[in-house]
């Protein structure tokens, strides 16, 4: 028994270590990831501006920490004016959207009308309903569908606001780190 004793204990020691390197990483990208991200990326992002930096120091002779200083700057400008731009863009598509839905809305149903309607023509023939009754039961559950979804958003919309409205505060504060983190590189 002692010899099989021998040959299991480095096999649970194995595993243990695995365990143990598995949960490490693990927990490493859950928790610690995510505190790291931003300086990795301001630290590329200087890294970016590092040839604009050195062309003000050496060609306009600009002290290197104020040279350092403007082109971390116009990169968050930069940066900032490009992300500016997108959420314009992705607003003026939601108003967009919201202004048209009724097109939109109308352009669906009246497509899903004629192809319910071909369906259901379809379903009666095979199992010799009468006309119109595969087509009845459709629009009833598709009525109470579109009911129950719509009452879903309405009563989820608070939820969905606080959760946009949490990403879009992480988002900033995401960003400011970037921003600090550079101009301490």
């Amino acid at each position: 028994t002692s010899n099989m004793s021998r040959t299991i204990h480095p096999v649970y020691k194995s595993l243990i270590k695995l365990l143990i390197i598995t949960s490490s990483v693990y927990l490493s990208f859950k928790y610690l990831l995510p505190l790291i991200w931003p300086f990795v990326i301001a630290c590329i992002l200087v890294k970016m501006a590092s040839p604009f930096m050195i062309l003000l120091h050496n060609k306009c002779h600009i002290p290197q920490k104020f040279a350092s200083l403007v082109s971390v700057l116009l990169l968050s400008a930069l940066i900032i004016g490009i992300f500016s731009l997108i959420i314009v863009k992705m607003y003026n598509q939601f108003q967009l959207f919201c202004s048209n839905y009724h097109k939109y809305h109308q352009f669906l149903c009246n497509n899903m009308s004629v192809f319910l309607d071909n369906i259901s023509r379809r379903i009666d023939s095979i199992f010799r309903f009468n006309n119109g009754t595969s087509l009845s039961f459709l629009l009833e559950n598709l009525q109470m569908i579109e009911n129950a979804v719509i009452d879903k958003i309405y009563d989820n919309a608070g939820s969905y606001l606080t959760k946009l409205f949490s990403f879009i505060a992480k988002f900033i504060i995401f960003l400011f780190i970037i921003f600090i983190s550079m101009i301490i590189y």
